[in-house]
């Protein structure tokens, strides 16, 4: 059997590289992401917990920024754009807030004033908004019954 001392070395180089950057970009601050201030600057609701758990709703964009902050967070990336936003979520009467809504990154171009969005609304605190998608309509499973 031959040996392949500088392949090796490579190869074992190559794997703990990617080692510390699976771990750097995974290591974010998960209970206060840095998200640039505002309404994501702090607080008990983390961006991966408002995604899962917070309420489903649609919101109709009536003033959406030009420009934005852009972020990375847990490996994505994200803008963050100063938004007047009516929200219409099952079980709760609409509201309308002005907020910085974090918007991922590959759907910040269908982010304009008129749109119909997919939201995330954490009810407690109604100025923290996650985009989902754009709006087609709630899927059976997305709409909270308890």
């Amino acid at each position: 059997m031959r040996a392949y001392p500088a392949a090796v070395g490579l190869f074992v180089g190559f794997v703990i590289f990617m080692f510390i950057a699976f771990v750097v970009a995974m290591s974010g601050n998960r209970t206060n992401p840095n998200l640039g201030g505002g309404s994501w600057g702090g607080g008990g609701v983390t961006l991966w917990s408002l995604r899962s758990n917070g309420t489903p709703a649609r919101g109709i964009l009536m003033t959406v920024s030009s420009t934005g902050r852009r972020t990375n967070y847990g490996g994505q990336r994200f803008e963050i754009r100063n938004a007047r936003v009516d929200i219409e979520a099952t079980g709760f009467a609409p509201f309308e807030t002005t907020t910085d809504m974090l918007i991922p990154g590959n759907l910040v171009r269908d982010v304009l004033p008129g749109s119909t969005v997919e939201l995330r609304v954490d009810m407690s605190d109604r100025s923290l908004v996650l985009v989902i998608g754009p709006d087609v309509g709630f899927a059976q499973g997305a709409v909270r019954t308890s």
